[in-house]
């Protein structure tokens, strides 16, 4: 890596006078920005560097280090938080959901004017990650190449640091050129796409043909925006004694009992979630009273709606309850009825899975049945009824495993005292 050398710090000049006698708005998209950089990063490849009364004797690409007004060319690529209004950072930037972000790209071709050495086949391109974790460093990398350069290509890097899980995405219709005033290109719409692809977008001066020629009249910026978003959801699973809408994680009721329970999601992200489905898995022992299942969403115009089927809500992948923008929300409630005879406690879990197509969630709430104690017994034994088969049993202290075979006869495989 090429030793970094102070230069971005400090606010620009919207117009400056450069080498050869051109002006160049370097930062004519963004009046009055101000570029920092005070870590060092990864840039390259090691290559011969120039300056502005010293130029490149063949065609070589962002190699001058007191370019004016640029600074120091080897750092070429910049990253700003857009909804923040920050400056552009050559080295760090927080990347946090529901921010917007601009990409900037610069390029010169360093071969001295006199010599009239054109750049070929001169391109562009970003590479940018499609995710990014908490906590997790990843990087923003700029590349310009050409075909008879020296060398054939160029890069800098960006460092960027997630606030949150996010998606990255492109902006597709955020890219343009920036030059001087008199370039024929100035403001001229890019490929996002082209720009994204290991080939890279075309450069040029006259047009984007990939001839570039030697002098900063000819340089000029790219700019691109990418937005972070993330795709998260709260669920919730509660239950209550019918009628009461006394809604706990966990509740107490006998045998003949009806209960009410609730499930809710919430788009907590900040990209819209597709094909949202609920699925309840009923434990044994507990069953949905016909005709009780209803939703309520911006879907059904908010007001409940019944369902012809309970078994679109208990058989996977669940109810469909369709698409959710941020902060959209969605209800299924249903009537339940409690039908454990057998005498002693039991405790049924119901269990709640939400799918999307950005991930998978469950909750589970319980129900406590306390029925009498078995004859010549008190209620030290408890049947843990969960969902999906099996059960744990504890007599008298004594926890005791039960499974079923494939065959479905239930087995005893070991015990443990409590």
């Amino acid at each position: 890596m090429a030793s970094k050398e102070s230069a971005m710090s400090g606010r620009l000049d919207i117009t400056r006078r450069v080498a050869c006698g051109a002006v160049y708005a370097v930062i004519a998209a963004v009046a009055g920005a101000v570029f920092t950089s005070t870590i060092s990063h990864a840039y390259g490849p090691e290559r011969a560097t120039f300056t502005r009364q010293n130029a490149a004797p063949y065609v070589t690409l962002n190699a001058i280090t007191d370019s004016d007004p640029y600074g120091y060319e080897p750092r070429f690529v910049r990253v700003r938080d857009v909804s923040d209004n920050a400056p552009f950072s050559a080295d760090s930037v927080k990347i946090t959901s529901g921010h917007t972000y601009e990409v900037f790209l610069y390029y010169h071709n360093n071969a001295k004017s006199s010599l009239n050495l054109t750049a070929e086949n001169t391109y562009a391109r970003v590479n940018i990650p499609a995710e990014i974790r908490k906590g997790e460093k990843a990087h923003v990398i700029g590349y310009v190449g050409a075909s008879n350069a020296n060398p054939k290509e160029v890069w800098d890097e960006v460092e960027i640091i997630g606030e949150d899980d996010v998606t990255i995405r492109t902006i597709g219709d955020s890219g343009k050129i920036v030059g001087s005033k008199d370039n024929p290109i100035n403001g001229m719409a890019i490929d996002i796409g082209k720009l994204l692809s290991k080939e890279g977008h075309p450069l040029g001066y006259y047009a984007l043909d990939g001839k570039l020629p030697g002098c900063s009249e000819y340089s000029g910026h790219l700019l691109m925006r990418f937005t972070a978003v993330r795709a998260d959801f709260d669920l919730k699973n509660r239950v209550s004694e019918a009628g009461k809408n006394n809604w706990q994680k966990s509740i107490n009721v006998k045998h003949g009992d009806t209960v009410d329970i609730a499930l809710s999601y919430r788009n907590t992200g900040s990209v819209i979630q597709q094909n949202v489905s609920f699925h309840d898995i009923l434990p044994k022992g507990l069953s949905i009273v016909p005709g009780s299942v209803e939703w309520y969403s911006g879907h059904t115009n908010g007001k409940w709606k019944k369902i012809d089927t309970e078994d679109h809500l208990t058989t996977a992948p669940g109810l469909n309850v369709g698409d959710y923008a941020p902060q959209g929300n969605a209800y299924v409630q249903f009537k339940a009825t409690v039908d454990v005879a057998s005498c002693g406690s039991h405790v049924l879990e119901n269990k709640l899975k939400i799918y999307t197509e950005n991930g998978t969630r469950g909750d589970t709430a319980t129900i406590r049945v306390e029925n009498a104690a078995c004859h010549g017994e008190t209620n030290s034994k408890v049947v843990v009824a969960v969902a999906g088969g099996g059960a744990l049993i504890v007599v008298m202290g004594v926890v005791w495993f039960v499974v079923r075979r494939k065959s479905h006869k239930p087995r005893a495989t070991g015990r443990r005292k409590k």
